[in-house]
């Protein structure tokens, strides 16, 4: 590490560039470029170094929709941020990570695009990951379809790690309106990233304002509703970071 490094954040993306939809036909998709190059930004800018991983090494994918979002020098400034990080290029597996590994930092992201609902919702290495995280109180970041990560953690034979936990990701109702007004979606995502983690104990709220940033702090799990609660995000996540640093690990 260099002299500015304040520690180490994993962030997980998918390795998924297709979603299979309820009618069987395929979404090219990824993750969502902003809600990963905006938090990456400020981590970066605070001194934190990143260590990239996904399902079988997979190099991830931008979500193709996420190129629209952005227009003109924002596009440009957020694809070069990803685009010169050599290790999302060459990523860890997510599998091979192990209990030991996972010590080394200091917290966890993971950012949206519907990627995360084709792998990662169904990842049992992932329910591991998140316990660590979870015991060890380390800021836990999510956005958006990213919040499908947190699935496999749902357990019948116990409660869930974040029951009662107040949390936000990407409403059913926008998907709605992208699949059936906007046409952006050729079918009905595959399941309900809400209705799970509401069935697990989740307390889920959003902001029914389009175009307004939402994002909803609860323990060390740090969640954004969308791409436009991205930049405000990525700035808590470094303030929750910055304030873990400070104190004593607890393992």
């Amino acid at each position: 590490m260099g002299s500015r490094d304040k520690g180490r954040v994993l962030i997980i993306l998918s390795g998924a560039d297709h979603l299979r939809m309820k009618n069987g036909t395929m979404l090219k998709t990824g993750y969502y470029l902003n809600e990963l190059s905006d938090p990456l930004a400020y981590l970066h800018r605070a001194g934190f170094s990143v260590d990239f991983a996904s399902p079988g090494r997979r190099t991830p994918a931008i979500d193709p929709l996420s190129l629209n979002f952005l227009k003109g020098e924002r596009r440009t400034q957020a694809l070069a941020r990803v685009e010169t990080r050599e290790g999302l290029m060459r990523p860890l597996a997510i599998e091979r990570i192990t209990d030991d590994e996972l010590t080394d930092y200091s917290g966890v992201f993971v950012p949206g695009g519907h990627a995360p609902m084709a792998d990662l919702a169904g990842m049992e290495r992932m329910k591991i990951l998140f316990e660590h995280f979870h015991r060890g109180y380390k800021p836990t970041c999510l956005i958006g379809h990213g919040a499908a990560a947190v699935i496999p953690s749902i357990t019948q034979n116990r409660p869930w790690i974040y029951r009662g936990y107040r949390m936000t990701c990407y409403p059913d109702w926008m998907d709605w309106i992208a699949q059936a007004v906007l046409r952006r979606l050729p079918g009905k995502l595959p399941f309900s990233i809400s209705r799970n983690l509401k069935r697990a104990g989740g307390i889920v709220r959003h902001n029914h304002f389009p175009g307004r940033s939402f994002v909803i702090e609860d323990h060390e799990l740090l969640t954004g509703q969308d791409p436009r609660s991205a930049d405000r995000l990525g700035r808590a996540f470094v303030t929750k970071l910055e304030e873990y640093r400070k104190k004593e690990p607890l393992f």
